[in-house]
């Protein structure tokens, strides 16, 4: 009995040393879990989608902040007199400075008056981001997002969340003076270089840029400064109109304005406070509607033309609320009627204008 045991155990011995050394060999060949990097994850083929990616800090925000080759560089030209600011559309230079056709620093064109600052251009930007993420993504700000800012900052420009190995921030873009499809591009490219900024993206140049503008000196001409702005070509009337008085601010000058008159990228401002207007007219009482109506001034637009300014419109919605106010009042005394009358329906449609 005891020599049957022996034999079989002999039998089963060989068969338990290759498993165990197969198990062995491919524990041998796995590298243990704790030396696989999320970074080393990522970038290995058979990675599964979605697999984890470096966060944002140490090498992610050290490589987004890494300096940038000296052929990525350019100079952008800022002009420092404002007299030769209002001539640079019709390639004139004011009295006092000189126009220099292509500049040895920048190849541009403008003012004598002028300084020079660092930056990095659209593709630069979009090279470094994808080196960093390929998968980084921007979106344009919701309209929530928009109408929660304060008023000074919701106009005449592109707001923009910025996600970077899934940390977004905000940036903002404007036209830098130029408008149609020349507009749209140079407002995404702003916007994405100002958030880039914010995940430290050539943060070295800006606060350069910043420091040069703030030591240049202002050459404006002593000549120019207590005159009216300087004229604007004739054939742009949108300029000329922001230009016509220095009394206002932007913005004043903008609200006094028709949309057809302004800007195209800052029309969005007229529709927002138009919408406003029709809303309120919308869910009067008839007998406000007919009011307002009657007292409408002489010579002011009808909402329905289209042609209001937005000082107009503003001045328009507290009429009505104030006419509102005065027929609740009015109809206060007659709330104990057994039977309330439903009130009639407004004859034109849900988002027009009554008049």
């Amino acid at each position: 009995m005891a020599t049957a045991t022996t034999q079989t155990t002999k039998a089963e011995t060989p068969v338990q040393t290759k498993a165990t050394k197969a198990a062995a060999a491919k524990t041998a060949a796995k590298p243990p879990e704790s030396t696989q990097t999320a970074e080393s994850a990522m970038l290995s083929p058979e990675a599964p989608q979605g697999a984890a990616m470096a966060p944002l800090g140490g090498a992610g925000l050290a490589a987004l902040r890494a300096p940038f080759d000296g052929d990525a560089i350019g100079k952008l030209p800022k002009g420092t007199c404002r007299a030769c600011r209002d001539l640079a559309k019709s390639y004139r230079a004011c009295e006092s400075h000189s126009f220099l056709r292509n500049c040895g620093e920048c190849n541009g064109s403008h003012s004598s008056a002028t300084i020079h600052l660092d930056y990095v251009g659209h593709a630069d930007l979009t090279a470094r981001l994808l080196d960093v993420d390929p998968l980084w993504t921007w979106e344009p700000f919701t309209q929530e997002q928009i109408m929660a800012l304060p008023p000074v900052l919701r106009d005449a420009g592109l707001w923009i969340n910025l996600t970077v190995l899934g940390v977004t921030r905000p940036g903002f873009g404007d036209a830098q003076g130029k408008s149609g499809p020349n507009a749209v591009k140079e407002m995404i490219g702003d916007a994405l270089r100002n958030a880039g900024m914010r995940f430290g993206i050539a943060l070295d140049l800006w606060a350069k840029g910043d420091r040069a503008r703030f030591k240049a000196p202002d050459e404006t001409p002593e000549s120019q400064v207590t005159e009216r702005p300087a004229p604007v070509q004739a054939n742009d009337e949108q300029q000329a109109a922001l230009a016509a008085s220095s009394r206002h601010t932007r913005i004043d000058v903008l609200d006094d304005m028709q949309v057809g008159q302004m800007p195209q990228q800052e029309q969005r401002r007229w529709h927002v406070h138009m919408s406003a207007l029709t809303d309120d007219l919308n869910a009067a009482h008839p007998e406000v509607i007919a009011e307002v109506q009657r007292t409408w001034p002489e010579g002011v637009p009808t909402p329905s033309s289209g042609l209001m300014t937005i000082n107009q419109i503003k001045v328009a919605r507290t009429r009505v609320a104030e006419l509102a106010g005065m027929f609740a009042a009015a109809q206060k005394p007659q709330q104990a009627a057994p039977a309330a009358q439903p009130e009639p329906t407004l004859p034109t449609g849900e988002d027009e204008p009554p008049f």
